[in-house]
């Protein structure tokens, strides 16, 4: 494996890694591992001046996205690199029209070889937190009390997925396992082969989202953050769930209206929340949301697992190879130039 500066004989494609300094490991390690030999990589020095690092390199894949520059993505446009691979399912924090302008392509990472099986898992993580009660049971059990609080259980409840992409699928698999009643919406039509291997009770379009939160005992968002969705579950929508309600949220926090699910949880409206994401992140310690005892929060974590780290380095170099052997990049982003 190579990093940093090539003696000017070496053909092999060249890659550079960007990512700040609190962001840097496992993931730089896992893709010096993923890269071998096949590649020459380099790391991008935040102190030095952009062009010269990337003169030569022909693909820079960005941790998460939303690191770099405007004038680092000029200067990459300037050396030619003809990909620019970001590590994340989301893209609303990259700005894909400078792209364009530039003329660089730009993929994301989605689907199930991406955030899926982790995002569909911290789901469970925070229902189940919910059902069984896990805060007040430490309670109890640093109290001295035994045998209580009454705890519930998923079998038998229903939850609603709003959005069946990859993650939103990969909960319906295991909300079935767990013997729940599984409902879902999404604006793109799923074949019944798929419903019915899914587990689904009732699939419909957007429109039957009124109905969904009505029914549900939890509500899972999955969805990406655009103009369409943000702010998509406000105080109409909240009103809508029943009292006893979780509302489970670990796609994006500008989904949700947070001052109306504030209201909603300190009034009782709904019976809690589980929360990964916020609009503003890091959160505000002191944020209203994190002092509400029927609120389970955690930092936007439920996607930093090892696998994952793993999975996106190898996707990535999959990507550096097809695109220096003349093949279009998988998954390339609409709204930035053709790959």
């Amino acid at each position: 494996m190579t990093t940093g500066p090539h003696s000017s004989d070496d053909t092999r494609p060249r890659l550079l890694y960007i990512a700040p300094e609190s962001q840097l490991q496992p993931y730089y390690a896992d893709l010096q591992a993923a890269v071998g030999d096949r590649l020459v990589l380099a790391l991008y020095d935040f102190a030095a001046a952009p062009q010269p690092q990337f003169d030569g390199i022909d693909v820079v894949v960005e941790h998460g996205g939303g690191y770099a520059s405007r004038e680092m993505v000029d200067a990459g446009a300037r050396a030619g690199v003809r990909l620019w691979q970001v590590t994340a399912t989301g893209t609303d924090h990259i700005d894909l029209e400078h792209f364009r302008g530039a003329g660089i392509p730009v993929a994301h990472m989605p689907g199930p070889r991406s955030t899926a099986i982790p995002m569909a898992e911290h789901v469970l993580l925070l229902m189940l937190a919910h059902a069984k009660r896990l805060l007040p049971s430490q309670e109890s059990l640093h109290a001295g009390i035994v045998n209580a609080p009454m705890t519930a259980e998923l079998c038998g409840k229903t939850v609603a997925i709003v959005g069946l992409g990859a993650s939103g699928r990969e909960l319906a698999t295991r909300c079935k396992a767990m013997g729940m009643v599984v409902m879902a919406v999404d604006q793109v039509d799923v074949p019944s082969a798929e419903r019915d291997r899914l587990g689904l009770s009732f699939f419909g379009g957007p429109e039957q989202l009124d109905r969904l939160l009505a029914e549900a005992d939890y509500v899972s968002l999955h969805l990406p953050l655009t103009p369409g969705t943000r702010g998509i579950l406000g105080r109409r929508e909240l009103g809508l769930m029943k009292r006893t309600a979780v509302l489970v949220n670990v796609a994006r926090g500008a989904l949700v209206d947070e001052e109306a699910l504030v209201d909603a949880l300190e009034r009782g409206g709904i019976g809690g929340a589980g929360l990964d994401v916020f609009v503003e992140e890091p959160v505000d310690p002191a944020h209203p949301l994190l002092r509400l005892p029927n609120v389970i929060a955690t930092p936007h974590n439920g996607v930093v697992s090892r696998e994952l780290s793993l999975r996106r380095a190898a996707l990535a170099v999959e990507n550096v190879e097809r695109v220096t052997s003349g093949l279009p990049p998988l998954f390339a982003l609409e709204g930035g130039p053709e790959a």
